[in-house]
């Protein structure tokens, strides 16, 4: 998927929007004029609308997070415009769809611990092999030592 590319003015209002971005919301275009925040899904409203006002409360410039939206992970960066006076004059958005990179992910760490796993048990196996075989070789010498006792050359060949 594109990015969504999204435009506020300096009071958060939407004066423009790319068509990815109306993939993003589902199909439904933002109206310009419309609030940012009001202009997303209800159930991202109060998370954008958190990244809003630390933006201004802040006075920061830049701040990425990822959201979640109908079982999908996105990317959301903002980046606030501001003036030689650091007035606010307007907010660029950038939104991805980042579901396929954050399975591709979840797959690489879980190989990743079965690797790991899989080097331990060898490493355990090599530790544990290596004495069992000399007493394996031992146990063999042992027994076929013809000076041996029986009871001893029985419990070799045990």
């Amino acid at each position: 998927m594109e990015e969504a590319v999204l435009l506020c003015n300096a009071d958060g209002r939407l004066t423009m929007h790319n068509p990815a971005t109306v993939n993003l919301l589902g199909g439904r275009a933002p109206a310009p004029g419309t609030n940012l925040a009001e202009s997303f899904p209800v159930e991202l409203q109060a998370d954008l609308q958190e990244v809003l006002s630390r933006l201004e409360r802040e006075k920061l410039r830049h701040i990425t997070r990822e959201f979640t939206l109908g079982g999908r992970a996105l990317l959301g960066s903002f980046t606030v415009i501001r003036n030689a006076a650091d007035e606010r004059l307007g907010l660029v958005l950038l939104w991805k769809d980042i579901t396929d990179i954050k399975s591709l992910e979840t797959s690489l760490l879980q190989s990743s611990k079965m690797s790991a796993v899989g080097q331990l048990a060898s490493g355990v196996a090599h530790e544990l092999g290596t004495p069992l075989n000399v007493v394996s070789a031992r146990a063999k010498m042992i027994a076929a030592n013809e000076g041996a006792t029986e009871p001893v050359a029985q419990h070799a060949r045990i």
